[in-house]
């Protein structure tokens, strides 16, 4: 119910309750008149009957009827009859006989309501007659009635003009200003309220809006502030996603040193052979189609290193993760095969969809990648592992399970020190000496698995290594098995 609508149904109520007190009172003044004029009838009918006991008892009945017909005159509208015992045609009640005093309600022969008072007279030492006092009580009636309907009739103009001013007054005073309010807090979600709040009111419901308005301004300002210091953020992790692609190039350049100058020493062997003649001419087709693959073997190498280092844009596409992660690995196998760490890598045999940027995952993939080969410096064996999971966001207890991309890669390097483990993702802290790393590699990783939505569970035991679990949502797109 609205808020005119509750103050006018409080009116009416209290308009109600006190009208009703108001009746309660008339009511209450109605029964001591009553009752203060069945008392004169009472004194009335006492001093008759002391008449009527005298005449009788000295002049007989018949002067007694008189004395009552003289009474009745001057009695208004006060009906008086002597009963006697010997007019059983209207007898008085039995009570009457034992000399009490009697009064009852009842109907005449003409069907009116009566107020009938029975008085005993006393003749010959006997309780034979009695005075009968007959006053009827229609005006009585109608006055009840006519009270009754002037409270019901007042009650209800009372009821409806205070009903309309009240919603007049709860609309004009309350709902709208409140609906002013309640328009500008929703506001403050966004962009959508220009201006400020015409609300010019001394009570306070005007103090409650220029606060509103102080408030409204707060957040704009921070809103703005907010939205400098996100700008802010967003081109320094550029930078910083940068600089990891950098500082991950110098670190893949010997390796690539080494696989490119295999290729280039298979091509000037071949070449050499084919200029100097020392090949036969049914050889020189060979020579020339492995000197080809060669050379194109290095200008795949060479454009992957050089789609790894470009900078461009966060694009989000459904691609198959089997594929991102094994032409991550095959970049990162010669920068391996130099440290003596063999790279396995597992996939289930489902089809590994999700909604990711392929060169960013690429990136994340290559720092995690890295950091298990540098923390196994003579050799060892680095796991990669690929496969549809159910998982629950571990920020989250009240999140549902939801279908997963986990990608694991499990390093048999010293492990982390459980006072390290909270300080792992944190920008330039290594445990490395100089040299050793900028401490930029997984900080990059978590923001970049952040960034589509997954999150990142390290466990490691110190002496028996390390396994970092990427989650990734899966693409649950229709179109998704299409995706390369």
């Amino acid at each position: 119910m609205k808020l005119g609508g509750r103050l006018a149904v409080a009116v009416a109520l209290v308009v109600v309750a006190a009208m009703t007190f108001h009746r309660h009172r008339e009511a209450v003044k109605e029964a001591a008149f009553l009752a203060a004029d069945e008392d004169a009838d009472e004194r009335l009918a006492e001093a008759l009957r002391a008449g009527v006991e005298a005449v009788w008892a000295s002049s007989g009945e018949s002067a007694a009827r008189a004395l009552v017909r003289r009474a009745q005159r001057d009695a208004g509208g006060t009906a008086i009859r002597l009963l006697a015992s010997r007019h059983p045609s209207r007898p008085a009640p039995e009570p009457v006989a034992d000399g009490l005093t009697v009064t009852i309600v009842g109907r005449d022969e003409m069907g009116a309501t009566r107020r009938l008072m029975y008085v005993p007279v006393k003749v010959a030492g006997a309780w034979t007659a009695a005075l009968e006092l007959s006053e009827p009580m229609a005006a009585e009636q109608t006055l009840r009635r006519t009270g009754v309907r002037n409270l019901v009739v007042t009650t209800l103009l009372i009821v409806a003009l205070a009903g309309v001013t009240a919603v007049g007054l709860g609309f004009w005073g309350a709902t709208r200003p409140l609906r002013l309010l309640l328009a500008r807090v929703r506001s403050l979600e966004g962009d959508g309220w220009q201006g400020r709040l015409d609300l010019t009111r001394r009570d306070e419901i005007g103090e409650l809006g220029r606060e509103l308005e102080a408030l409204h301004a707060r957040l704009a300002e921070a809103r703005l502030q907010t939205a400098r210091e996100a700008d802010a953020r967003i081109a320094t992790l550029k930078q910083l996603h940068h600089a990891d692609r950098l500082a991950t190039m110098e670190q893949l350049a010997a390796g690539v040193a080494h696989e490119l100058g295999t290729s280039l020493s298979v091509v000037f062997g071949r070449a050499r052979m084919i200029v100097t003649d020392e090949a036969r001419p049914d050889e020189v087709v060979g020579h020339a189609r492995v000197v080809t693959e060669q050379v194109a073997r290095m200008a795949t190498v060479i454009r992957q290193l050089l789609d790894f280092s470009r900078r461009r844009e966060p694009t989000l596409a459904v691609a198959n993760l089997h594929e991102v992660v094994s032409k991550t690995l095959d970049m990162v196998r010669p920068y391996a095969d130099k440290h003596g760490v063999r790279i396995e890598f597992a996939a289930d045999g489902r089809l590994l969809l999700g909604r990711v940027d392929r060169a960013q995952i690429q990136q994340m993939l290559m720092n995690v990648v890295m950091n298990g080969i540098q923390a196994m410096p003579g050799s060892g064996r680095l796991w990669v592992g690929l496969r549809h999971c159910r998982a629950r966001r571990p920020q989250d207890a009240r999140a549902e399970e939801g279908e997963y991309l986990c990608l694991s890669v499990e390093d048999g390097g010293p492990g982390i020190p459980r006072e390290h483990l909270g300080r792992i993702f944190e920008p330039f802290f290594t445990t490395r000496g100089v040299g050793g790393g900028t401490g930029l590699g997984l900080a990059v990783a978590h923001g970049i698995v952040e960034q589509h939505g997954g999150w990142i569970h390290v466990h490691s035991e110190v002496g028996r290594g390390s396994r970092f679990s990427i989650f990734l949502a899966a693409a649950q797109d229709v179109q998704a098995e299409r995706a390369s």
